[in-house]
């Protein structure tokens, strides 16, 4: 089955979990699960980074993301985005270090399981 409709709700009421991609566990990073298709592993799902978090390693994922921060500020690769900007990364598009700048929260949309990769 894919994944169900659904009508509006406040993701206020969800509460925040540990953020674990593939078993493990990113530390202080939060998330919300907003909508996830059992069968293909797409989902959308909020994420909550805290001031100081620092992803250095160059990655990339086997699936499609997408992201909208909607609260907070970010580098990545040295530019500064921060509340309203968006990026779309392809399979295997690689992207290097992030730093956040004070507590952030994206929008994210995976096409399938989420993972982190070092290309």
């Amino acid at each position: 089955m894919s994944r169900m409709p659904m009508e509006f709700f406040n993701p206020e009421d969800i509460p925040w979990e540990p953020y674990i991609i593939k078993g493990e566990d990113l530390n202080s990073v939060l998330c919300k699960v907003l909508s996830k298709d059992e069968e293909t592993g797409a989902t959308t799902l909020l994420i909550k980074y805290p001031k100081g978090f620092k992803m250095p390693a160059l990655s990339c994922h086997t699936v499609t993301e997408e992201i909208f921060i909607v609260k907070g500020r970010i580098t990545m690769e040295g530019k500064e985005y921060s509340k309203g900007c968006y990026a779309f990364r392809p399979v295997g598009m690689i992207h290097g270090d992030m730093d956040v700048l004070e507590e952030t929260i994206l929008l994210i949309l995976y096409s399938g399981p989420a993972d982190y990769i070092k290309p």
